[in-house]
């Protein structure tokens, strides 16, 4: 468990120091592999004592199953520490909320609302604004009556979150996209973001997303979910989908069968 412990406390002390903090990379290494190096330091003097002294103490084979199976406990009970932090002990409050966290988490992926609303989004949503205003509207579903763009201030200072509101089914909702760049120690860098959705003024999904570049163009996607609250607006979003595709059928139809491009293709190939 030490030698995990250790490297969890470098990658965190090395995500406060380069991004909380700003320091530059190779300090926040530097320092990140000190702050390691120190607790695992720690942990080895805290266990030869110990060690020592169960050694040197008499004890009888039942005394030393008990010890082990104590021990033994005492590991699962922190076991569930990882990079990303520990998990809340069994039989606490935070533990009982945690466990209701990730079964509406898991609720929310089993439905696919963070791949549904992800895919609209960056897709479709975000270039409503623009799209609406055009006096051929047809990428724009008509269960949309209204899409405006604007911004706020982000988390950071140097951020600027975007706002895409909307009116679907008569309803309004909001979405609320900031990015994050970043680079990890071994100089790999990566663009996530934190989409937001608002029915009305009420938060019911952020998801953490990012970027994933291609040779031609990049791609949104979602790795975590930050908060859900279930209810109408997950149908709002489907028959948004529907509509979109239903749309989109209609476009490549009438497209397909457009009587000029029939013409054309009859004179060019001597077609009666």
């Amino acid at each position: 468990m030490k030698y995990i412990s250790s490297i969890i406390i470098f990658f965190v002390a090395y995500f406060v120091l380069a991004e909380i903090f700003e320091f530059g990379e190779t300090t926040a290494v530097i320092l990140s592999l000190i702050g390691a190096a120190l607790f695992y330091n720690s942990m080895q003097g805290k266990n030869n004592p110990v060690s020592h002294e169960v050694a040197s103490t008499p004890t009888n084979t039942n005394d030393n199953i008990a010890v082990k199976k104590e021990s033994v406990e005492e590991d699962d009970e922190y076991e569930t520490v990882s990079i990303f932090g520990a998990k809340p002990r069994k039989g606490t409050e935070a533990y009982r909320i945690y466990q209701e966290v990730e079964k509406k988490k898991n609720f929310a992926k089993e439905k696919k609302v963070d791949e549904l609303i992800s895919e609209l989004y960056f897709e479709n949503i975000t270039y409503y604004p623009s799209w609406i205003k055009h006096e051929d509207r047809s990428y724009v579903p008509a269960i949309i009556s209204s899409a405006t763009e604007s911004k706020e201030k982000g988390e950071r200072k140097d951020r600027d979150k975007k706002i895409i509101k909307i009116t679907l089914n008569n309803k309004k909702y909001k979405f609320a996209f900031e990015e994050n760049s970043f680079s990890t120690p071994d100089g790999e860098w990566n663009t996530h973001g934190l989409l937001e959705l608002f029915d009305g003024d009420k938060k019911v999904l952020a998801l953490n997303v990012s970027q994933e570049h291609t040779e031609y163009d990049s791609t949104w996607s979602p790795f975590g979910i930050e908060a859900f609250i279930d209810g109408e607006w997950i149908e709002d979003f489907r028959s948004l989908k529907k509509q979109k595709i239903k749309d989109d059928k209609e476009r490549a139809l009438k497209k397909a069968e457009d009587p000029e491009k029939t013409e054309k293709m009859k004179k060019d190939f001597g077609i009666e």
